[in-house]
């Protein structure tokens, strides 16, 4: 998500964000440890 797209955002819409990519980062740190992650360039970000 972009800068201009955050400032957007109302404060519910923000929390929404936070929480989705926090279980984003959550899945991919799963699938990366059982091994079922091929490109594991996102964890970095």
């Amino acid at each position: 998500m972009k800068g201009a797209e955050v400032h957007q955002l109302g404060d519910n819409e923000l929390v929404e964000a936070l929480k989705e990519a926090r279980r984003e980062a959550f899945n991919l740190r799963l699938r990366n440890a059982t091994g079922e992650l091929e490109n594991s360039a996102r964890l970095g970000h």
